[in-house]
């Protein structure tokens, strides 16, 4: 049995064979690059083109059950503003059907990538609390809020 030894050579011609062959297309950067259909938005920017701020109403099967916590939604966002669509990432299934329908009434300003206004989609939070003698709170939270808040606690 013969050791095979690659040549040089044939490497070289293979090379160039290859290179002769693709010389023929050309690339143009901008065929590559597809355009999103929508732009993801940070929360940070979602929440800086916020129009209103709607708020659920408190279930009251949830408050009955002592159900609390965050859901967390992404809404899908139309060049005018509008909330066309709204997605549960999570939250207890008592809390996301009024969250939902709130989410559907914001309203934003248009989102503009270069001069022109783009459809958008980002992530809003509504943190669902039972304050102890006081009642039921909703707010529309920002992320930070989940670890820096406990919203049983009072403000000092």
């Amino acid at each position: 049995m013969r050791d095979f030894k690659p040549c040089p050579f044939a490497a070289f011609l293979v090379c160039i064979l290859s290179a002769t062959h693709l010389g023929g297309q050309q690339f143009d950067p901008r065929e590559r690059f597809e355009v999103p259909d929508r732009v993801r938005l940070s929360e940070h920017v979602l929440w800086s083109l916020m129009k209103n701020q709607v708020l659920p109403s408190y279930p009251a099967e949830a408050q009955n059950k002592g159900i609390q916590g965050a859901v967390v939604l992404i809404l899908y966002v139309e060049k005018d503003g509008r909330v066309s669509n709204v997605g549960v990432v999570s939250g207890d299934p008592l809390l996301t059907a009024s969250s939902v329908q709130a989410a559907k009434r914001l309203r934003f300003r248009s989102y503009y990538l270069d001069d022109e206004a783009v459809p958008t989609e980002g992530q809003i939070s509504y943190l669902y609390a039972i304050v102890p003698g006081k009642g039921t709170t909703v707010i529309l939270a920002r992320s930070g809020t989940f670890k820096s808040m406990n919203p049983l606690q009072q403000p000092h």
